[in-house]
Formats: structure tokens, C-alpha cells, sequence
């Protein structure tokens, strides 16, 4: 049986109770009465956050301001690896967090937080300007044409289109988006010296041609003068090092005039810059995604100074190339191949180093695949082509050949006999019948090494004859012997 009297809240509920109580009372005399008590809303350390303005796309230091209880404590954490170096990451009360902002590479916006107990603000960072800069591998062609390659450098998401200024220069593909790279190629010239622009965006790559009837070239340019370094010139150290195709962090050390400001900036999207800028002495440091392609590399570029970073393939993915080189003559040759193995996800391309060495089929591929190039006439000179992160040499000579065996011993009765030609690849020749006893059965022409056949009729006389006959611009000594 209740008590008379009134029974208390506070007796029946613990602080901050959120639920309604009911108290009832009895009086006296038989009747009743309610009494309704409500507990206090939000939780006592709630924290309000207050964002920073969104963060230009070259990054930097931003804060969030954290209010709360004096007595509050609360923890703090970025959402994204572009956002970093959180401090304090532990506090309590008021206070201000600060962190850093990796530059944006990419031609969008991007979207993260800062988490603090539960709660979030909102970091936003601009998208980085459409910049390009673009660079030929060969600038300049001798008159039988040739193809070349045009690397582009631009944030992720910027679009682009190549065009050219005249006819006989064709880019191919004529748009991307990037950073990245397309061929060209220089038809052959048959009058005067001229000159054309691809242009690449905003871009202008001036390309020129020698006359039909031009020498050619040195093979040794007179290197020009190195000007007097300034005081703020960068040097780096190293100026190249290697990853593991895992991926993997490390730096370079940027020594500078004191005083001097440098930034540090690369385009691959495989590749983040830890420290992209700084006053003096200093280092940059990088970390590298894993690779899941072929063999690749970055360039990190510090006031004109660069710094090359260099990544293997996975060994699922290491392709291999077949032949690695090759000798060819000195005609101009059509439609020679290199086989590429490679595993069927691993993606490769295939680029020339050489005016006179022209891909015409297989510049990219993935998987197992097969390059088709063509060389133009000359001699005695050296050319690479790059396919599936591998060096192919192509090595052109004046043509010549020998012949296996020189001399031939043929009995009275006659017979049918084999000489081999050993020549380069591409190099044409012939066999003549200067003999009238002596028969060319096959192989009376060929193209690169081969084999000639032929017949020497009986020898019906008592007297050995002898003769000649013109293999490649060879003599084959031919001696049969007289009849017994």
C-alpha cells in the first residue's frame, strides 16, 4: 500500500532521465493525482563543428574549429588519404584542428571530412586548371618520312584534340584526355624542305622535313654552350630511383640558393608528391601505387630540374619481346614483325625512337600480340624502337653476301646440288645461268638468306669442264669431271 503523501521524482529516476514519469498520489481521503516531468535533450558532450572555405586545388593547410564542454574530451580523423598530418588528433573542450591538403591532380572537384566523435566537416577541394604541356620525341625528319610520338601532361579529366597544319603530317588517335600520348607520321618528301604544326590543345609542336636531294644528317650535333648556373638553380639527389612493383615510398634531396622558392610537380596519376613545395634546402617525398600494367615511369619536375621515378611490371605481367634486335640491309623494307608475350591482362605499347624505323601496325595491345614496322633505305646506322617496356635494335648495313659451299665438285654423271646464301634481312639477289649445262632448278631469286638449286647435266666429253655461275654477287666454282 502507497503512503500517504506525494512520492518524489527524484527518487524513482536517475539524472537525465529522457522518459516521462508518472507519480502517483494518493490523498487522505481515496482520490488521486499525476504529476509529469520531462529530462534534458542532447547528450551533455555534443561537439559543433565548424567547416573551412573550400581549399584551392593546390592544397595546403586548412582547420575546423571543435566546441564543446570544458570537461569533453573527443578524437579527430581525416576520411581520405589526400588529407593529412590531423593535429591534434586527441582533445577536450574547445579547440582547433589542423591539417593538411595534397595538391588535387585530377580537372574535378573533390569531397572528403574530418570526423570528430561522430560528427563531420565538410572538406572540399577545387579542381585543378586545365594545363597542358606537350613534347615530340623527334622534331625533325629526313625526306623519306618516318613516325614520331607526342607525350601530353595534364590533370586527370582534361579533355584534348591534335590537329595538324598540313597534309602530310597525320596524328593518330586525334583526341584523349590526360596525360598520355599519340603518334604521328611524316609521309615522304619529294620536293623542298618544309615544315608543319601539330597542335595539342593550346600547344603548337613545329615538325620539319628535309628536301628530296638534303645530305644527311650529322650524327654528332655541336652541343650548345652551358649557360652560368643562377643562384636559385635546384639540384637534385638522386635524379632517378626504382620502385617495386608493389608500390612503395621514398625521396630526393632538392638542394637550392637560400631564400629561393621551388615547387615540385609530376603528372602521373600512379604518383603522389608528400612535399610539393618549400624555401632552401629540402626533400620531396613520394609514394607510388602498385602496378598492375606494364613497365611504367614518372617524371617529377623542381624548377626545370627533373627527377625520374621508374616502376616494373608485376611478375604476372613482365612481357617479353621477340627478337630483341635485328640487322637489315639497306633497302627500304615493308612489313617486318616482333612478337610480344605477355599474360592477357597485361597492357602494353609500342613506340619508335627512330625516324626510319615506322610502326604500322600493334602500337598498343594487350596480351599476346605482334608489332609491324617498316625501315627506310640507308646504311650504316642504329634505331630503337620501345615495345612492352622493352629495347628492340634495329642495325642497318650496306648489303653483302656469302655463299656456302664457294666451290662445287661435280662427277661425269651430273647431278643436282644446294648452295646456300647468306645474307641481311631485306637485301634482294639473284642467280644467274651463265652455264649451258648448268640448270637453276629453284631459288633463282630471294630476298634476305636462302638457298639455290641446280642441276649439272652429264658430262658425255673426256675433258673436265669448268664454269662459273653469279649467286648474289658471288661466284660459285663450278667443276665437273670428264667422262671415263
Amino acid at each position: 500500500m502507497v503512503p500517504l503523501g506525494r512520492v518524489s521524482v527524484r527518487e524513482v529516476c536517475p539524472p537525465f532521465c529522457c522518459v516521462l514519469i508518472l507519480a502517483v498520489v494518493t490523498s487522505a481521503c481515496g482520490s488521486t493525482s499525476t504529476e509529469s516531468v520531462v529530462g534534458p535533450g542532447a547528450p551533455k558532450c555534443s561537439v559543433a563543428l565548424t567547416a573551412p572555405a573550400a581549399i584551392d586545388a593546390g592544397g595546403g593547410t586548412a582547420s575546423v574549429a571543435v566546441s564543446t564542454q570544458p570537461e569533453c574530451e573527443w578524437t579527430a580523423s581525416a576520411e581520405s588519404g589526400w588529407i593529412t598530418d590531423v593535429t591534434p588528433a586527441q582533445g577536450q573542450g574547445n579547440g582547433t584542428v589542423q591539417f593538411q591538403v595534397a595538391p588535387n591532380p585530377s580537372a574535378t572537384a573533390r569531397d572528403s571530412a574530418i570526423a570528430i566523435n561522430g560528427q563531420r566537416a565538410a572538406v572540399r577541394q577545387s579542381a585543378a586548371a586545365c594545363q597542358f604541356s606537350a613534347a615530340a620525341n623527334v622534331n625533325s625528319f629526313p625526306a623519306a618520312g618516318g613516325t614520331g610520338t607526342v607525350t601530353i601532361s595534364a590533370p586527370g579529366g582534361c579533355a584534348w584534340t591534335t590537329a595538324a597544319s598540313a597534309s602530310w603530317i597525320t596524328p593518330s588517335p586525334r583526341s584523349g584526355s590526360g596525360s598520355g600520348s599519340f603518334s604521328f607520321t611524316v609521309a615522304r618528301n619529294s620536293g623542298a624542305e618544309r615544315s608543319g604544326v601539330i597542335t595539342v590543345a593550346e600547344v603548337a609542336l613545329t615538325i620539319s622535313q628535309e628536301s628530296a636531294s638534303a645530305p644527311a644528317p650529322s650524327p654528332t650535333p655541336t652541343p650548345s654552350p652551358t649557360p652560368a648556373p643562377s643562384p636559385c638553380t635546384v639540384t637534385l639527389q638522386p635524379t632517378s630511383a626504382s620502385v617495386a612493383a608493389a608500390g612503395g615510398s621514398g625521396s630526393f634531396a632538392v638542394t637550392v640558393g637560400a631564400g629561393c622558392q621551388w615547387t615540385a610537380s609530376e603528372q602521373a596519376t600512379w604518383l603522389t608528391l608528400s612535399t610539393p613545395s618549400g624555401v632552401g634546402n629540402g626533400s620531396v617525398g613520394y609514394t607510388a601505387a602498385a602496378n598492375t600494367g606494364a613497365a611504367r615511369s614518372a617524371i617529377v619536375n623542381v624548377a626545370g630540374t627533373t627527377f625520374t621515378l621508374s616502376q616494373p611490371a608485376p611478375a604476372a605481367c613482365a612481357p617479353s619481346i621477340n627478337p630483341s634486335s635485328i640487322t637489315v640491309g639497306d633497302e627500304n623494307i615493308d612489313a617486318l614483325t616482333v612478337a610480344v608475350t605477355a599474360a592477357a591482362t597485361c597492357a602494353w605499347t609500342a613506340t619508335s625512337n627512330a625516324g626510319w624505323l615506322q610502326i604500322k601496325n600493334g602500337s598498343a595491345g594487350i596480351g599476346n600480340g605482334t608489332v609491324t614496322y617498316d625501315v627506310s633505305k640507308g646504311s650504316s646506322r642504329t634505331g630503337t624502337m620501345t615495345i612492352a617496356g622493352q629495347t628492340f635494335t634495329v642495325t642497318q648495313v650496306k648489303c653483302s653476301a656469302t655463299l656456302d659451299p664457294t666451290a662445287q665438285d661435280v662427277p661425269a654423271a651430273g647431278g643436282s646440288f644446294t648452295v646456300s646464301v647468306t645474307t641481311q634481312v631485306g637485301c634482294g639477289w639473284q642467280a644467274i645461268e651463265s652455264l649451258n649445262w648448268v640448270t637453276v632448278t629453284n631459288g633463282s631469286s630471294g630476298m634476305g638468306s636462302g638457298t639455290v638449286t641446280y642441276t649439272v647435266s652429264p658430262n658425255t666429253g673426256h675433258g673436265d669442264r669448268k664454269g662459273n655461275m653469279a649467286i648474289a654477287g658471288r661466284n660459285l666454282a663450278i667443276d665437273q669431271a670428264g667422262a671415263p
